[in-house]
């Protein structure tokens, strides 16, 4: 629900669950507040004495015709709105308008020509970012940019890929753009994703990912994403998150519109209680790659609680015993399509107990591990004629 007042401001909220998420402002000035409640009830009637409160305020709720952008956040996936858009804009004169003739026709070659010889209307303050590949890997919806990645120049100074984000975010072709990649950055993402926030559709937004490097050169356990726990209840409809990062401060993990969540280079204690407590009741995929820490309170969670997630991959960790054991008795595992261990060790005992749980994994669609994985990356039962040498046979085949 939103609300505005005579003086230009602004007031909505949004009831998931038993949590209430405020925004509200006027301008450039916008301020959040997420606030959950022990129960539905006691939520919707905070959210009754809210709207109350705004109404004795002069706020009144807002009418307003359809825009391009209601359209495109209630069919994220479909870009044929922007077709009939970028007719309008064509003939408006607007450069936008060409470039989603292009587009949608295909012309790669005159896209690229055209760009290059409108770069400062298109990209505006982000064209030497375009030029130097600090924005880049664009792709491209019909008049508009549908997905890039930005880089810093240097990868220690974290105001300068929030610096590369701004004036990418204000680029005419970037207003509706809906999923972002990141490149590597030594100190603070989350200053960059807040800056995201403030693009002029976030409710656009459907995917952050903080890993647009190769993890394997770096030591993620010294990298530091920051501090995101205010950029959850500003971005509505994020579907996909991932990071490559030893440290990531979440805050409450409250996202009601996710589907893929990927987490790796280890977890805080902190990181730890949040993935404990997240709110994502459409999750399918998890991803969680480890670092240090013992993995064996996050996973134990996640194999005795009720999950909704069908797809799981570990990553960077030694599965012990007992933790095999916990998941082949789980009621995760049953629901469970895909299974990816294909980055994990297991001892001779851990070894011994998957490869007796073949008949509990039977189910599975897809399992990717050096124990069950044929050429086709189906399920298969390993024949194995030394079990004393089953993480060095491991090993040796993945």
């Amino acid at each position: 629900m939103r609300y505005v007042a005579p003086d230009g401001g602004f007031w909505e909220v949004t009831l998931v669950g038993k949590v209430v998420h405020a925004r509200w402002g006027k301008g450039s000035s916008v301020k959040t507040r997420t606030a959950p409640f022990n129960s539905v009830a006691l939520a919707k009637h905070e959210l009754a004495a809210l709207v109350k409160k705004v109404s004795a305020l002069g706020y009144l709720p807002e009418e307003r015709p359809t825009t391009i952008a209601d359209v495109l956040r209630a069919h994220p996936e479909d870009d044929s709105p922007l077709i009939v858009y970028g007719d309008e804009l064509l003939s408006q004169g607007d450069l936008r308008g060409e470039v989603a003739a292009l587009v949608n026709r295909g012309k790669k070659g005159e896209l690229g020509r055209f760009l290059l010889a409108n770069a400062p209307a298109l990209f505006g303050g982000a064209e030497n970012d375009v030029h130097q590949g600090h924005a880049g890997d664009l792709v491209w919806a019909p008049g508009f940019v549908k997905e890039a990645t930005l880089f810093a120049p240097d990868t220690s100074d974290a105001n300068e890929l929030v610096a590369v984000t701004r004036r990418f975010l204000t680029a005419p072709v970037a207003e509706f753009v809906r999923e972002l990649n990141f490149g590597l950055s030594w100190e603070n993402w989350g200053d960059a994703a807040m800056q995201v926030t403030r693009a002029k559709h976030p409710e656009l937004i459907t995917a952050l990912r903080f890993n647009a490097f190769d993890p394997h050169e770096f030591a993620l356990a010294d990298i530091d994403a920051g501090d995101f726990s205010e950029v959850w209840a500003r971005l509505p409809e994020l579907r996909e998150f991932r990071a490559c990062a030893g440290v990531l401060e979440p805050g409450e993990l409250v996202l009601p519109e996710l589907r893929t969540f990927s987490r790796l280079g280890g977890f805080t204690s902190r990181e730890v209680r949040a993935l404990t407590r997240a709110k994502w009741p459409k999750l399918e995929r998890l991803e969680l790659g480890f670092g240090d820490e013992d993995p064996t309170l996050l996973l134990a969670w996640f194999f005795t609680k009720p999950q909704t997630f069908t797809h799981l991959a570990l990553r960077g960790l030694e599965l012990s015993a007992e933790l095999v054991e916990g998941l082949l008795d789980s009621d995760l595992l049953k629901q469970l399509h895909t299974l990816d261990l294909s980055d994990v060790v297991l001892d001779d005992d851990a070894a011994e107990l998957l490869q007796d749980g073949a008949e509990e994994m039977a189910h599975l669609a897809k399992i990717a591990s050096p124990w069950f994985m044929d050429e086709l990356g189906e399920p298969t039962t390993p024949v194995l004629d030394d079990l004393d040498n089953l993480v060095e046979d491991a090993f040796e085949a993945g």
